[in-house]
């Protein structure tokens, strides 16, 4: 079943076409449900999905199960670089809970996102300290986050824990 995250990430995106039409985008960690990333590739995105090598046959059953044009998937371990990939629009949902995924996915959406890129990332507080590491470790790679205001969101998707948030290189959205 699909995190609340994508679920609110993907109705985000529809809200937006103009971040998505003829761009390349990269979702990370993508999951079983892929929301985000194929709300994309509708918009008119070419996308990446990406998850761990062991989530691969279960995202290639579901690309193939929705027939989305311009959607491709790859293993991606964000501990082991980007393999070449990179973003106009990174996506993420629900990938940061724990203090160890911190630096790895900080490191990996920064080294994917393309001069002017964007990270869109929805966010559920599970811990304030794992909270507190993420924003910190995206400051430090000059990367600036702002919150998507609730009422920017998707009328039907306005979750209260679930936050959205645009993340740019040296600037806001």
């Amino acid at each position: 079943t699909p995190r609340d995250g994508g679920v609110v990430l993907a109705a985000y995106a529809a809200t937006r076409p103009e971040l998505f039409r003829g761009k390349s985008v990269v979702e990370l960690g993508c999951g079983a449900a892929a929301l985000p990333g194929l709300a994309a590739a509708l918009l008119g995105a070419s996308v990446v999905l990406t998850d761990v090598d062991e989530a691969m046959p279960v995202v290639r059953r579901r690309v193939d199960s929705v027939a989305v044009p311009n959607v491709t998937v790859a293993a991606l371990d964000w501990r082991g670089g980007v393999g070449g990939l990179a973003a106009d629009v990174v996506l993420a949902a629900d990938v940061v809970w724990l203090a160890d995924l911190v630096e790895p996915f900080v490191a990996c959406a920064a080294a994917l996102l393309a001069d002017g890129g964007r990270l869109l990332l929805a966010h559920q507080t599970r811990s304030t300290a794992v909270d507190d590491a993420l924003f910190e470790a995206l400051a430090r790679r000059g990367l600036a986050c702002s919150e998507v205001p609730r009422g920017d969101l998707a009328p039907d998707f306005r979750p209260d824990h679930i936050r959205v948030f645009e993340v740019v290189r040296g600037g806001v959205g």
